[in-house]
């Protein structure tokens, strides 16, 4: 399951629910090692910090360089930017 060209993170939900099928550290093991991607344990009754840590995983992604935050996932920022309506633009339209 290697696909450097997509951010991936695997989240392990309810971790506060003692019965698991498997250990965290084999979980942990089988997704940072065999499928090269990171891994975050959450539960829901501990708030946003932990939606934070997915999200920090996200970015620190290789596939999620400086250019491909710059241009967007539409295409270069020329482009999403032309699409913009200004004042201007929509007076020459009328």
């Amino acid at each position: 399951m290697r696909t450097a060209d997509v951010p991936i993170v695997v989240v392990d939900n309810k971790m506060n629910i003692p019965e698991r099928k498997v250990h965290p550290i084999v979980a942990d093991c089988l997704v940072t090692v065999e499928w090269e991607h990171p891994h975050v344990e959450v539960s829901a009754k501990n708030g946003v910090e932990e939606l934070t840590a997915i999200f920090e995983e996200l970015f620190i992604h290789p596939a999620l360089n400086n250019e491909t935050l710059m241009t967007g996932i539409f295409g270069s920022s020329q482009t999403t930017t032309s699409r913009r309506k200004t004042p201007s633009n929509r007076l020459n339209m009328l």
